[in-house]
C-alpha cells in the first residue's frame, strides 16, 4: 500500500500536482515565504541559527548594558574625587 502510494507521489510530482497541493514526502518541504522546496535538514539548521543568533544578541546586549553602567559609574566615582580633592585644596589655599 505505501509503495502505491508513493508511485502515485512520484506520478503527480510529474505532473506538478504534488508541488500544488503540497504534497511531500522524505525530506523536503515548501517554504511559507518564497514557496521554493527546502530541505528539512536546511529548515532545521536556519531555525537554529536563528535562535542561537537570537540568544546571543540579549546576552550581548544586557553584557553591553552592564558594562556600560560600570564605567559611568567609575566615572561618576572618579571625578567626584577628583572635585573633592581640588575642593580640599582650595580650602587649604584659603588658610
Amino acid at each position: 500500500m505505501l509503495a502505491e502510494a508513493k508511485r502515485y507521489v512520484k506520478s503527480l510530482a510529474k505532473v506538478g500536482y504534488a508541488q500544488y497541493y503540497g504534497i511531500h514526502f522524505m525530506n523536503k518541504i515548501l517554504c511559507p515565504h518564497c514557496g521554493k522546496e527546502v530541505e528539512i535538514s536546511q529548515a532545521l539548521e536556519h531555525q537554529i541559527k536563528d535562535a542561537v543568533l537570537a540568544k546571543i544578541t540579549a546576552q550581548h546586549k544586557k553584557e553591553l548594558e552592564e558594562t556600560r553602567e560600570k564605567a559611568l559609574e567609575q566615572s561618576a566615582k572618579k571625578l567626584k574625587e577628583q572635585f573633592e580633592l581640588q575642593l580640599k585644596r582650595l580650602e587649604e589655599d584659603k588658610k
